[in-house]
């Protein structure tokens, strides 16, 4: 953040000090969009829901509550509905802007106390093996660094280097703080384009992201297997619901939100099996790579949601998977409507035998403790990303045929 609030002003005026004499290759518009920008948050800022954030969190919630009327047009109450989240002060005025969308005012929600290192949706900050091996281990980041030195990187460098009129090549980490305001501005500013978006032509944009995608698979995908195999505290936190909910429709809450962080939502992806290529995206496979699946942009995006949402049918229970709010078809499934009899087919092992400690390979002096607090909180989930941006679907018209719901996320 401290690079945004200070190093990018700077470049603001030295690419200006360009125009103004004759170099650079920008438009007009372009330049004048460049004129008029304003830095539009604080350091101090930084972990705070936005504005727009906060806008997005109510919209995404009255779409819901749009969607299933029957879970979600209630009164609150503890016992229909239950919501936690981390020790952050975005995932908590996610979780109260959230609230707002749904009841009206967030004053009628109990918000119970957040756990440090949430053992359901924080777990990855108590896990030695993933933080020695790979959040902390250089070499987990090896394919992006090969991938910023090579060719299709270095030619966006320069060709941004000399569309802004420097002589000589900027740094790369010069060029990805114009990208970082890019992504940011274009997802809390509604409708408004950043300026920065302007200096990247839309195939550097491409490989700027897949710079970010390297980062994003190899360090909480499936690039490494603890990345996901620590992550099946919250599959065997929606498995337990749902059973429970099959089991006693009328004592089962209508829904559980949970607020997270995008390393959580990643690494339950892949915990599920979704978005999975064939071939893994490589330093030197970029070209290979453009129907990839995972594409932070969509699965990972501004407010970013996962949502489980339980059906009773006249066949029996029936699971449907939403992400960013469309129905996805679930690994194993066959339709967007999938039998219990194969959810719990598919991760109902991996529930009952989930042991982090030992997956871990031991973990952080607190996980005890940490889980023995959790115990006393929310049994169902919805989770989202505290950034900001939306995709919305449909409403369904089957709305009065749910029994139960599970939402969680980054």
């Amino acid at each position: 953040m401290g690079a945004l609030t200070t190093r990018l002003p700077t470049l603001r005026e030295l690419i200006l000090e360009n125009v103004r004499s004759g170099r650079g290759r920008l438009g007009r518009s372009v330049v004048g969009g460049l004129q008029s920008w304003k830095l539009q948050f604080e350091p101090s800022s930084d972990n705070q829901l936005t504005p727009g954030g906060e806008k997005e969190m109510k919209e995404l919630a009255q779409r819901f509550k749009e969607r299933f009327p029957t879970l979600l047009g209630c009164d609150f109450s503890s016992e229909a509905y239950s919501f936690r989240h981390t020790d952050s002060h975005r995932t908590a005025d996610s979780a109260r802007h959230f609230a707002t969308g749904l009841f009206g005012s967030a004053f009628k929600v109990n918000l119970p106390e957040p756990v440090k290192d949430d053992p359901v949706i924080k777990f990855y900050k108590t896990c030695r093996k993933w933080k020695e091996e790979v959040d902390d281990n250089d070499e987990s980041r090896e394919e992006r660094t090969r991938f910023r030195c090579g060719p299709e990187m270095q030619r966006v460098v320069q060709n941004v280097s000399t569309r802004l009129g420097f002589s000589e090549k900027l740094l790369f980490d010069d060029i990805h703080l114009m990208f970082t305001m890019c992504r940011f501005e274009s997802a809390t500013h509604s409708g408004r384009s950043s300026p920065w978006c302007s200096v990247f032509e839309r195939d550097e944009l491409e490989v700027m992201e897949y710079d970010e995608d390297l980062d994003y698979y190899w360090t909480d995908g499936y690039g490494y297997p603890i990345n996901y195999e620590q992550a099946c505290p919250p599959v065997k936190d929606f498995i337990d619901h749902f059973r429970a909910a099959m089991k006693s429709d009328d004592n089962a809450p209508l829904g559980v939100f949970r607020f997270s962080h995008s390393g959580l939502l990643l690494k339950v992806y892949a915990r599920l099996g979704m978005f999975r290529d064939a071939t893994p995206p490589r330093a030197d496979n970029f070209r290979e790579q453009t129907a990839r699946k995972w594409r932070s942009s969509l699965i990972d995006p501004f407010t970013a949601n996962l949502a489980l949402v339980l059906f009773k049918c006249s066949d029996g229970h029936k699971l449907m998977a939403f992400v960013q709010e469309r129905p996805v078809v679930l690994p194993g499934c066959d339709r967007v409507l999938c039998p219990m009899e194969t959810v719990l087919k598919n991760y109902a092992a991996l529930a009952d035998s989930c042991n982090v400690a030992e997956i871990c390979d031991g973990y952080l002096e607190n996980y005890a403790h940490c889980r023995r607090r959790a115990k006393k909180y929310a049994r169902r989930s919805i989770g989202t990303d505290v950034r900001s941006s939306s995709m919305s679907a449909p409403p369904l018209s089957s709305g009065d045929a749910l029994t139960d719901t599970e939402m969680m996320g980054p």
